[in-house]
């Protein structure tokens, strides 16, 4: 009876092993992809993916933060398809920024699409979109054609999808990087949201980064960096001046 405990033992001991082993290169994958999307996009896309964003009650919301929802609000209306819109069960959640973060906000749904069911994480700073998409059932091509699955989900997902030219950039670590083309023509009149698109994959999650442009006669500048971004809720607050 000792010898099967001894037995049992070990076998217990190899279990845990392997599983901290397991646990310990998947953590090391998703700092690796961290580290390839940051030299990509910047510091600010991968970093609000990995914020805690705590859910605030409409009623005890900052006048910031509302006005930011609002905000955000407007911009899902202007990018997203109608029915991958959040409905009345979506999650709300702010971020207050750090010395090294930023304001931001997140909403949190769950689509049931006829084509697929989808989790969508829609987060947002002052200038800054990020479009987190992960499909129950993962696309079979995008091992032999990523830019044709991911353009797949975009076109799903966003407005304006006709415009819709990807490349990929970088494949790396399990990600595909890419972007949407821009024309030289399209540069020099001006961008909106959708020229701005850059992009990320492992083929479970389709992650989508753009820059709240508006078109040709935009009035504000708008930045990719972390401290451009920082402060959202605080502008609200302040004081007009004429």
């Amino acid at each position: 009876m000792p010898h099967h405990r001894v037995i049992i033992l070990v076998m217990l001991a190899s279990f845990a092993l392997v599983a901290a082993k397991t646990g310990s290169a998947k953590r090391d994958t998703r700092l690796m992809q961290r580290n390839i999307i940051e030299a990509e996009f910047g510091t600010v896309v991968p970093q609000v993916l990995t914020y805690s964003f705590a859910i605030v009650p409409p009623p005890q919301r900052t006048l910031g933060q509302t006005r930011a929802f609002a905000s955000a609000s407007g911009w899902i209306d202007s990018i997203l398809n109608v029915p991958f819109q959040p409905g009345a069960d979506a999650k709300e959640a702010v971020h207050e920024k750090t010395s090294d973060s930023c304001d931001a906000v997140q909403i949190h749904y769950r689509v049931d699409d006829p084509n697929g069911a989808v989790q969508l994480r829609f987060i947002q700073t002052v200038y800054l979109v990020v479009v987190l998409a992960r499909p129950d059932n993962p696309l079979e091509e995008f091992t032999k054609q990523p830019e044709a699955a991911v353009t797949a989900v975009a076109k799903r997902l966003f407005n304006s999808s006709d415009r819709l030219n990807f490349r990929v950039l970088k494949k790396q670590q399990g990600l595909v990087i890419g972007e949407q083309i821009m024309t030289p023509e399209v540069a020099r009149k001006g961008t909106d949201w959708l020229d701005t698109i850059r992009w990320w994959s492992d083929g479970q999650a389709f992650g989508f980064a753009m820059m709240k442009n508006t078109g040709p006669g935009q009035a504000f500048k708008t930045s990719w960096d972390l401290e451009p971004n920082q402060v959202w809720f605080q502008m609200y607050e302040r004081p007009r001046t004429r």
